[in-house]
């Protein structure tokens, strides 16, 4: 349980989130809440790309991993994401120009353009539950923290927790979002680097009695799981709607570009770090502990009172700032994709924004229930990535080959999601791969036997 002066610095830290986002929220417009109006300096979404990704899932699941069963989890998830990010720095410049030509905001205008309305409103819910799922996981890394800080149990904390985090989100939107993401990037640099590193090698030493094991890279699911995770997850990046409104947020192709190879160099070092810390509990500590709590315990044991309040205000940073991209991403898919076409088309842009702060609520709250339900970051995270994936196939191949059809692009999500839900409860780790595979051949084989339908734009899209 942490001491009054570490509550001090959680509670400082805090206030200095919401007071920033309080800031950014006046005089918002509905362009700068979705997309800080397309003219993000560099280095704010440079940040913001690694304090996003760099989640719970990344921080607190990776440690636990890497304590339970080695270095295979971890390692996968760095490759994958330096393959993603390189990836997305190739094509980042087309994305960037669809969306300033188009006024794009979410990955759904891609498939309303490119495709049709239901293609857009089916991409869009597949989104919105894989990033209520996201958030989830970071609610339940949250909850966790809250418990360890204050000493109350964790249903108690993680709805305490979570809803200071809505509450913050929803007042700025991405603009909010990214700001927020600078000031959490730096505590999260200051609170490893400079003092649970250091201190935790000063109590623990470094990690040299490990069963062997932790040492295999295949540990985690075994080799199919390894290698198809860093195939799928450079995938799922090209997909994942958060990039996509980092792009559009960018002030021109150039930058678009330029972020990512940032974000490769400065990713590397915090996904090592994670891994390193697990492996540290692992040879000192020895098994028992739970996974999602050691980091907690490395915490508690190694840093001094004040330094203990800055480590854990590191793993809030590094939680909250992937949880309001992800009530974000939600938000703007529900508001744009359903909302302002389906529902109420003539909405002004006050009135929009206006829901905009109510649907973050909504969905924020919606993440709160899921990590009700499943408490476990690993898992929660792997779900997510797996829905996505059921449209990566539409979504790239249909970007850069004409060939591809509006039916074969619907189907092939749609049949990829029914494979996944299939084998989702057959075997869970691997189901992406049949999904996957479902939906990539489906896309190629449909487009072969239909035509292009009258809604798809490709003349303007080009």
């Amino acid at each position: 349980m942490a001491s009054g002066i570490d509550l001090l610095i959680i509670v400082i830290y805090l206030l200095v989130i919401l007071a920033v986002s309080i800031k950014l929220s006046l005089k918002e417009t509905l362009d700068g809440f979705f997309v800080n109006n397309r003219k993000t300096r560099t280095v704010f979404l440079v940040f913001s790309i690694v304090s996003t990704t760099f989640g719970a899932g990344a921080l607190i699941g990776l440690a636990g991993a890497a304590y339970s069963t080695g270095i295979s989890f971890g390692i996968s998830n760095l490759v994958t994401v330096i393959l993603g990010f390189t990836l997305l720095a190739l094509i980042a410049p087309k994305i960037k120009r669809f969306g300033d030509k188009f006024g794009a905001h979410t990955i759904g205008d891609f498939f309303a353009v490119r495709f049709s309305h239901r293609a857009r409103l089916l991409v869009s819910a597949l989104t919105i539950i894989a990033f209520f799922i996201f958030t989830g996981a970071q609610f339940v890394a949250i909850g966790s923290l809250a418990s360890v800080l204050v000493g109350i149990n964790f249903t108690t904390a993680l709805f305490g927790a979570a809803l200071i985090a809505i509450a913050y989100t929803a007042l700025a939107g991405l603009k909010g979002d990214i700001y927020t993401d600078f000031i959490q990037f730096l505590v999260m640099i200051i609170a490893f680097f400079a003092a649970l590193i250091p201190f935790g090698i000063l109590k623990f030493g470094l990690p040299t009695s490990l069963p062997p094991t932790h040492l295999d890279p295949f540990n985690f699911a075994g080799p199919i799981f390894f290698f198809g995770s860093i195939f799928l997850g450079g995938l799922y990046l090209l997909a994942s709607m958060d990039w996509w409104q980092r792009i559009y947020a960018s002030k021109d192709p150039k930058q678009a570009r330029k972020i990512f190879s940032w974000a490769v160099i400065l990713a590397i070092p915090l996904y090592a770090m994670a891994i390193a810390l697990g492996l540290m509990a692992a040879s000192s500590l020895g098994p028992g502990l739970d996974p999602d709590s050691v980091l907690f315990v490395i915490m508690e044991q190694s840093l001094p009172v004040g330094l203990l309040g800055l480590g854990y205000a590191g793993i809030l940073a590094a939680v909250m700032s992937t949880v309001d991209s992800m009530i974000v991403v939600s938000t703007a898919s529900a508001l744009k994709d359903f909302y302002k076409t389906t529902i109420n088309p003539r909405a002004i842009d006050s009135q929009t924004l206006k829901h905009a702060r109510t649907f973050a609520i909504i969905f924020g709250l919606a993440g709160l229930g899921v990590a009700y339900l499943l408490p476990d970051i690993v898992n929660l995270v792997l779900l997510s990535i797996f829905i996505i994936a059921t449209f990566i196939p539409a979504t790239l191949i249909g970007m850069f080959w004409k060939g591809t059809t509006e039916k074969a692009a619907f189907w092939s999500i749609l049949i990829g999601v029914i494979v996944l839900m299939i084998f989702a409860p057959i075997a869970f780790t691997l189901s992406w791969l049949p999904s996957f595979f479902a939906a990539l051949i489906s896309l190629i084989v449909i487009s072969k036997f239909t035509r292009h339908s009258k809604t798809e734009k490709l003349s303007k899209l080009n």
